[in-house]
């Protein structure tokens, strides 16, 4: 993730210990380990990106036919600076 951040993000990477565990909660639904999952923290700290960018990534670079399907009940919660596919950037 950190290798990738500039590649999908303009704002400088600085790591804290909330990106660290949110990453190790995505693996172990990865694994199998933990079936749902919700992750609350607030606005601007990397949740849409770690979620909707880089896991699927780091997803799809072991098992290239994992499939996934985003949603939201609000179109205005959509990330428009993320782009139609910023996971083909990385």
């Amino acid at each position: 993730m950190r290798q990738g951040w500039a590649e999908v993000e303009a704002a400088t990477f600085v790591d804290n210990w909330h990106i660290g565990a949110i990453c190790e909660h995505l693996q172990a639904v990865t694994a199998g380990q933990i079936a749902k999952l919700v992750i609350n923290v607030p606005p601007g700290l990397g949740k849409s990106l770690l979620t909707s960018v880089f896991w699927p990534a780091w997803e799809w670079a072991s098992n290239p036919t994992v499939r996934w399907l985003f949603a939201s009940y609000d179109q205005r919660l959509k990330c428009p600076r993320l782009g139609p596919l910023p996971c083909l950037d990385l």
